[in-house]
C-alpha cells in the first residue's frame, strides 16, 4: 500500500469499520455454511449475536470487532464439543461446561489464547441469561492462564528508527502525530489516547504536557501528567496548524485531538489501529505494530535506561504501585547486569550511559522545534544537517521565553529601571542558580510585607500568623517529646523488670542477641516492604503511605507508653 494510502480522509477511515464489520459477517457466514456445527449451537451462536447488539442499543460494550472475535471463539468451542447450547439448555448445564472447559484445557494452543475461549465463554454465559451470569460461569478464571508478564520480546520491541521509518511511510501530519505520540506516550490506547482532548495539552516550548484524566482513564490509578518531548513537535503542528477544527471556529476545550483529515468528527477508535497498520505495512516493519504494543515497546525502551526506576515507570505509564508490571519491564530490560558483566571483563561501559537522544531539536533554519531524525525540519522543510541529529540540547525551563531582551525594551515590556534592578540583583543571582525557581514565593513575600519594621507575624497577613502558630505548635511538640522520653528512660532505670537498662549493664551476649533480633525485625519488615511497594513509595514521598508511617508511629509510641511504668509507678513498692 502506498504512502498516500496511509491515514487518508474521512472515507477510508470510514472503510476500516467496513472492514471490522466485514470479519463479522465472515464468521456469521462460517457459522451458517459449516457442516461441523450442529443445529443446536448454530442457533446458540445466532442468539449470542442478537444478545451483544440488543446490549449496545441500552449502553455500547461490544465493536463490530469484539462482537466477531467472541462468535469466533464460541464458533470453534461448539465445531470441538457440540455442548455450547448444553451449557445454557441442557439437562446437566454443569457436566457440559465441565466438558467444554476440558476441551480448552487439552487444546494444542498458547495459554493466553486459552483464556481468550474462557473470556468468550464467560460473555456467552452472561448475554444468554440477559446479564445475569450463572456462577457456573462465574466460575471461570480466564486470568488463570494469562501469563502477568506484559513484557515483549527484545527482538520485537518498536524502536525510535522503526517509529521515524514509519512516520517517513506516509505524507498525512495527523498520522504522523498519531505514531510518534502513541509511542511517546505510552497512552492506554483507547481509554486515553483515543479520547485525548485539547484541553489536556499545554505547550511548554520544547515539550508538552499531556494530563491523563480520571474521565479518560476511567478506573485506573488516578490522574497523572506526561511530558511529551519525542514526537511533541509533530503533535504540536496537527493541534495548532493542522487540525481541521481551525475551520470552524475551534477548536473548544472539548474537540477531539484525533478527528478525520478534514472534519472536526472524533475518528472510530479502529482508525487509529488502521493508520498504525498501514504505516507498518508501508514501511515494512517486521515488528508487530499496533497501539498496545507501541505502550510496550516505549516501556521496554525506558526500562533499559539507567536513570529510569520501577517509580518513574509506574508514575509515566499510570500502573499502580501495587502492580508488578514496572517490576517485569525493570527486570527484563535493566541493563544493570550487563553493565556489571563488561565492567567485569573489562570492557567499556560508555555505550550504556549514553542512550541516542530522540528530543526534538532546533532547526538551524527557521530555529522551531523539529522530529529528530527527520531528513527535513517539518516546519520550513529544509534539510537537517546529519550531524546536528546527535547533538544534545539542555532542556529548557516551561517557563522561559523566546523574547530577546532588546525586544522586550523596545516594545516596552521592561524598563531601564528594570535593568538597573537586576544589576543589583547580579551577586545574588549568580550565587543562586535556583533563585528563579524560588522567584514566585518571594514575589509572594515581597507584597506581603517582608522588610517591614513590624513582626514577624505580619509578614503575610493571615498566612504569616498561620506560619508563627505551626512554628511554636512544632517546638512545643518538640519539648513536650523530650520531656515524655526523659521521663520514661528514669521510669525504666528505676523499674526492676529492665535489670539490664542502660544497655551499659547489658552482657554481651544479651546485647548480641538483642541486635540479631533487631536485624533479623527490621529486615522482615525492609523485606515486605520491598515486596508491596511501600519502600519505594516512602522513598519517593507518597502522602498515603506518609501518612501510614507517621499512623504506625504513633501507634507505636503509645505501645510504648501504656507498656512501661512512669515514674511514680516505678517508686511505688510492689
Amino acid at each position: 500500500m502506498t504512502s498516500s494510502d496511509v491515514g487518508s480522509d474521512g472515507p477510508d477511515d470510514r472503510q476500516w469499520s467496513y472492514d471490522t464489520h466485514g470479519r463479522l459477517e465472515r464468521v456469521k457466514r462460517h457459522i451458517r455454511d459449516s457442516d461441523e456445527l450442529c443445529k443446536n449451537d448454530r442457533e446458540a451462536l445466532h442468539s449470542f449475536e442478537e444478545a451483544m447488539h440488543s446490549y449496545n442499543t441500552k449502553e455500547f460494550r461490544f465493536s463490530d470487532a469484539t462482537i466477531g472475535g467472541y462468535l469466533e471463539l464460541c464458533f470453534r468451542i461448539g465445531k470441538e464439543t457440540d455442548l455450547l447450547a448444553e451449557t445454557i439448555y441442557g439437562d446437566d448445564v454443569r457436566a457440559a461446561l465441565d466438558e467444554v472447559t476440558m476441551v480448552i484445557e487439552d487444546m494444542d494452543v498458547s495459554d493466553d489464547f486459552k483464556g481468550s475461549f474462557l473470556t468468550a465463554l464467560r460473555i456467552y454465559g452472561d448475554m444468554m441469561t440477559d446479564g445475569d451470569m450463572p456462577d457456573r460461569f462465574k466460575e471461570l478464571t480466564p486470568s488463570s492462564y494469562i501469563n502477568d508478564d506484559p513484557t515483549p520480546m527484545r527482538t520485537n520491541i518498536l524502536e525510535w528508527p522503526d517509529i521515524i521509518k514509519m512516520v517517513e511511510s506516509t505524507d498525512k501530519i495527523r498520522d504522523k502525530a498519531l505514531i510518534l505520540t502513541a509511542w511517546s506516550t505510552g497512552l492506554r490506547p483507547e481509554a486515553e489516547l483515543w479520547k485525548l482532548q485539547f484541553k489536556q495539552i499545554k505547550d511548554k516550548g520544547d515539550h508538552l504536557i499531556i494530563s491523563v484524566t480520571d474521565d479518560t482513564k476511567n478506573d485506573y490509578h488516578g490522574t497523572r501528567d506526561i511530558h511529551l518531548y519525542a514526537g511533541s513537535a509533530m503533535l504540536r503542528k496537527w493541534l495548532y496548524h493542522k487540525h481541521p477544527a481551525h475551520e470552524n471556529g475551534g477548536p473548544d476545550p472539548e474537540t477531539r485531538v484525533w478527528t478525520y483529515h478534514k472534519s472536526d468528527k472524533p475518528i472510530r477508535y479502529q482508525a487509529i489501529w488502521r493508520a498504525i497498520k498501514v504505516t507498518g505495512e508501508s514501511a515494512g516493519i517486521e515488528k508487530d505494530y499496533n497501539p498496545e504494543h507501541m505502550r510496550r515497546s516505549r516501556a521496554s525502551c525506558l526500562a533499559r535506561q539507567p536513570m529510569i526506576d520501577e517509580y518513574d515507570l509506574r508514575n509515566f505509564f499510570g500502573w499502580g504501585i501495587r502492580g508488578n508490571s514496572a517490576a517485569h519491564y525493570i527486570a527484563k530490560f535493566g541493563e544493570e547486569t550487563a553493565k556489571h558483566v563488561a565492567m567485569a571483563d573489562g570492557h567499556s561501559i560508555e555505550n550504556f550511559e549514553e542512550p541516542d537522544p530522540i528530543a526534538p531539536l532546533n532547526c538551524p533554519e527557521c530555529s522551531r522545534w523539529t522530529t529528530r531524525n527527520l531528513d527535513v525540519c517539518i516546519w520550513c522543510t529544509n534539510e537537517i544537517p546529519e550531524d546536528l541529529h546527535a547533538v544534545r540540547h539542555s532542556v529548557q525551563d516551561p517557563k522561559a521565553s523566546d523574547e530577546d531582551i532588546l525586544d522586550m525594551l523596545l516594545e516596552d515590556k521592561i524598563s531601564v529601571d528594570d535593568l538597573e534592578s537586576l544589576r543589583r540583583l547580579e551577586p545574588a543571582i549568580r550565587s543562586r542558580p535556583d533563585i528563579f525557581d524560588e522567584l514566585d514565593r518571594l514575589i509572594k513575600l515581597a507584597k506581603r510585607g517582608v522588610g517591614d519594621d513590624k513582626s514577624t507575624k505580619s509578614i503575610a497577613g493571615p498566612p504569616g500568623w498561620v506560619a508563627w502558630i505551626a512554628g511554636k505548635s512544632a517546638h512545643a511538640v518538640e519539648r513536650t517529646a523530650a520531656k515524655w522520653a526523659a521521663a520514661k528512660d528514669q521510669a525504666i532505670r528505676l523499674d526492676p523488670q529492665f535489670a539490664y537498662y542502660p544497655l551499659a549493664q547489658m552482657p554481651t551476649h544479651r546485647k548480641v542477641g538483642l541486635l540479631a533480633t533487631y536485624l533479623l525485625l527490621g529486615g522482615l519488615c525492609y523485606l515486605v516492604m520491598q515486596l508491596t511497594g511501600e519502600a519505594t513509595a516512602l522513598q519517593h514521598g507518597e502522602p498515603t503511605s506518609l501518612l501510614a508511617a507517621l499512623v504506625a508511629l504513633v501507634i507505636g509510641i503509645t505501645i510504648i507508653d501504656r507498656s512501661t511504668m512512669s515514674v511514680d509507678q516505678s517508686e511505688c513498692p510492689r
